[in-house]
């Protein structure tokens, strides 16, 4: 029997794509079960798009503005599949990505976390992030924050499938934090469940999007960061999982520093700095202090530079070592 897939999209002020977002959900080889898109206050005129979309399964939410976790735990709430894959509103499907994420779900049914691998679209070229698995790799995650520092891409939140259970079972997403809140849960879902992971390409992250989260103005630390901050430093955690925290600590705070200091945000930088050293991570402290000196254009053209390849027409070409 197929497994049941509710899809949510959290939407807020995303008018230009929305459209192009849903097709790509209209058009899977695998219908899902329903698809869920939660508007949350949008003023550009969001939702009034998809609510004149006439499509069999599409439910639009609408709520006032509280924010993406708020926004994704009300559709999971709503959701009636037993299974829950979210997508962002400016972010895209291939048609296969609903039929591999049930592939996925068949030969792990235990697994509370399921992914694939995506494409990165800037400044109108695809970039292909790294992976830590071959590109025919389909099974368990063994030590997932280890994995997912790894190139950082294992897992986002457009190519994220959940057990709906498990998921409510952690308390969803949590709320009232800033960036980094999806992170989170899935830490906590790899830990209690396990991670099934399919290294095939299903779906596109778009970075040209407007009002993208992780190009807006921050002074804060992501909450991924701190977080990952306690568990670091938790007495009791377990050793090789506290190896996995480390790396993936350093990962985040690295190119979240990099990217704060391409943008000018010296607040964050510096905090992020402070919370390296409170985890005792002098090394990290050290890349990240170095950060102040690299010229901000300069970051932005090694941005360009961190994946392994870059997709043209159709090619792809190695940059990476």
């Amino acid at each position: 029997m197929t497994p049941s897939v509710s899809v949510i999209i959290p939407l807020y002020n995303k008018a230009p794509h929305i459209q192009e977002t849903l097709e790509s959900v209209f058009s899977q080889s695998v219908r899902p079960y329903e698809i869920l898109v939660v508007d949350d206050g949008s003023t550009d005129g969001s939702g009034d798009i998809v609510a004149r979309i006439d499509h069999p399964g599409l439910i639009l939410i609408r709520q006032a503005n509280q924010g993406v976790s708020v926004a994704r735990n009300a559709g999971v709430n709503q959701a009636r599949g037993d299974y829950v894959a979210f997508l962002d509103a400016d972010d895209l499907w291939k048609p296969n990505h609903i039929e591999e994420l049930v592939r996925l779900i068949n030969d792990y049914p235990g697994a509370g976390l399921y992914s694939t691998m995506h494409l990165i679209r800037m400044q109108g070229v695809f970039y292909v992030p790294r992976s830590p698995f071959g590109s025919e790799f389909s099974g368990i995650v063994k030590d997932f924050c280890a994995a997912y520092a790894d190139g950082l891409s294992l897992v986002t939140s457009s190519t994220a499938c959940v057990r709906r259970e498990a998921l409510i079972s952690i308390g969803g997403f949590p709320i009232n934090v800033r960036h980094g809140e999806d992170v989170i849960a899935w830490i906590k879902l790899a830990h209690r469940f396990g991670v099934a992971h399919s290294s095939r390409i299903t779906a596109i992250y778009n970075r040209d999007a407007i009002n993208r989260a992780a190009s807006l103005p921050d002074k804060s630390v992501p909450a991924s960061l701190d977080f990952l901050a306690d568990l670091i430093r938790q007495e009791g955690t377990n050793e090789q999982f506290r190896l996995g925290a480390r790396l993936l600590f350093a990962q985040i705070a690295f190119y979240t520093s990099a990217s704060k200091r391409e943008s000018g945000e010296w607040e964050g930088l510096l905090s992020i700095l402070k919370l390296a050293k409170k985890c005792g991570m002098w090394g990290l402290t050290f890349k990240i202090a170095v950060l102040v000196l690299i010229p901000s254009k300069l970051l932005g053209y090694a941005r360009h530079f961190r994946h392994k390849g870059i997709l043209k027409d159709g090619r792809m070409e190695n940059n990476a070592p």
